[in-house]
């Protein structure tokens, strides 16, 4: 496949047809748990970081990073970490661009991937919570606030997390921002005048935070 790569130049129509190839594979190798496949599409993107073209380059380096994340929650937009320290409490809170939330009628999901709490385990594992009503702390025509307590931070390493809305399609699509969350309580926060040069921009509500001992 690199060697395919090779024979290719940025702006073919072929050459866009298997950067899109390699981001399929590496979507099916992660649902279906298939350590053959991410091992060698491992190999692949870390030869292509070095690959001549500027696009192929940085495509690489994104899909590698989904590979190590285990979600493609980085591939729109990149996480802007927080740190943070075991005990401390792990504490979402956000506005969106939903207005007037009601269960009825909006299906939101808050997916975290964390370190299992296991003791000996250094797996990580993601989880999926439904947001209730009462997690709306506040919404009118415009925006809703939500706040979802998970207790302390349990463990060291990275815990991701993302904001869904499930369609009447069933498909899930992320939730956009309406202004920077607090900085005690997201790893996506921007300063405020950062955030008003970029009103324009969509922001996902999405977030890291990089735990310590």
């Amino acid at each position: 496949m690199v060697k395919a790569f090779a024979d290719l130049r940025s702006g073919n129509k072929r050459y866009a047809q298997m950067l899109t190839y390699l981001q399929g594979c590496l979507f099916v190798a992660q649902i279906t748990d298939n350590h053959d496949m991410l091992f060698w599409l491992e190999k692949i993107l870390i030869q292509l970081i070095g690959y001549y073209d500027l696009q192929c380059r940085d495509t690489a380096v994104i899909l590698l990073n989904s590979l190590y994340d285990g979600n493609d929650w980085q591939q729109k937009a990149a996480f802007t970490p927080v740190i943070r320290s075991v005990g401390q409490h792990f504490k979402i809170s956000l506005s969106i661009n939903l207005a007037n939330f009601d269960t009825k009628l909006h299906h939101l999901f808050l997916g975290v991937s964390a370190p299992s709490p296991l003791l000996h385990s250094n797996d990580s594992m993601i989880t999926w919570h439904k947001i209730e009503q009462h997690n709306a702390v506040a919404s009118d025509e415009k925006a809703t606030e939500i706040t979802v307590n998970f207790g302390k931070f349990w463990k060291c390493g990275f815990y991701d997390w993302r904001l869904m809305e499930m369609t009447p399609a069933g498909k899930l699509q992320p939730v956009m921002l309406t202004k920077p969350p607090l900085l005690h309580s997201t790893s996506t926060t921007r300063p405020d005048s950062e955030f008003d040069n970029h009103h324009n921009d969509q922001i996902i509500a999405q977030g890291r935070y990089i735990v310590h001992p």
